[in-house]
């Protein structure tokens, strides 16, 4: 079922809130936001996550998601990556 923005928003701690309220429609960190490199350390003790390039997630989500041949509907202009991504996980964009 779906929610609304100002009930995902309702769920939100205080800190979560904050950096949702701070944020920007411009670009990020280029090596990934320190918060999410720092919930990756974590997860991965005595990995030193440096650098998290946008187009590995997304190839990476592409190929857990999609099956050879699968549509993939994206806008245009758009981030390349989602055309690319798509294409070499097996999409039809």
């Amino acid at each position: 079922e779906a929610v609304t923005l100002a009930e995902a928003l309702a769920l939100m701690d205080a800190e979560t809130r904050g950096l949702w309220d701070a944020q920007s429609l411009g670009y990020t960190e280029t090596k990934g936001h320190p918060a999410m490199l720092a919930e990756l350390e974590a997860l991965y003790p005595g990995a030193a996550c440096q650098e998290i390039a946008p187009q590995e997630g997304i190839l990476l989500a592409y190929a857990a998601l999609l099956e050879p041949g699968d549509g993939v509907v994206a806008t245009a202009p758009g981030y390349q990556s989602w055309f690319t991504c798509a294409e070499a996980a097996g999409g039809v964009v």
